[in-house]
């Protein structure tokens, strides 16, 4: 995964000294390539532990892996002008999502999906974090359709579930990541009920 993505998907996690280094780095990125890790730190003003609590974010090996691929983002850039318009690498994830949807075709995928939420009764849509807000809007949507959904939209919430789930109940798993953390205890009760189906 490229640099800007995992920025991107990231973005929102980051805590406040991260959100920083993540500043500095994108206002002198040189400063990384160019330096050790506590020249660096020292140059942007912010600390080494910020720094590779940063990268480890990024889930980077790390220094030495991020300031390649911080190189490579960077000679990309000089190779492709126009990209240096768009500063928001959450805004420049986007339109690249938007450029891979125009040429999916994905009838084979939401044809199954029309089917099991015509047949199914019990319907909860889960997402934790950003994606809650994904889950919350596919109930929004529903009512149009007549279709009342249960939105599970915290880890809590996801526990819990794991304990009264059964093959009569569809679930439908906004993520991007899919933690273990959250997830996991949901998923082996799912596939000790035999449940799971794609």
């Amino acid at each position: 995964m490229k640099l800007e993505d995992k920025i991107s998907l990231y973005y929102t996690s980051l805590t406040k000294s991260e959100k920083k280094v993540y500043q500095a780095v994108t206002r002198n990125p040189q400063t990384i390539i160019d330096n050790s890790i506590q020249k660096a730190a020292k140059d942007l003003g912010v600390s080494v532990a910020s720094i590779q609590r940063f990268i480890n974010k990024l889930e980077y090996s790390g220094y030495p892996e991020f300031k390649l691929a911080l190189q490579k983002q960077e000679s990309s850039k000089k190779q492709h002008p126009s990209n240096l318009i768009i500063h928001n690498p959450i805004i420049h994830a986007y339109i690249r999502s938007f450029h891979l949807l125009e040429n999916l075709n994905l009838d084979d995928f939401l044809r199954p999906l029309i089917s099991d939420l015509k047949k199914y009764q019990n319907i909860k849509a889960i997402g934790n974090g950003n994606t809650a807000l994904s889950a919350k809007q596919l109930v929004y949507s529903m009512y149009s359709e007549d279709k009342f959904l249960d939105a599970v939209d915290t880890s809590i919430k996801i526990d819990y579930l794991a304990n009264s789930v059964d093959k009569n109940t569809l679930l439908i798993i906004f993520s991007v990541t899919a933690p273990q953390d959250t997830y996991g205890k949901l998923v082996k009760k799912l596939k000790k009920e035999e449940c799971i189906h794609t």
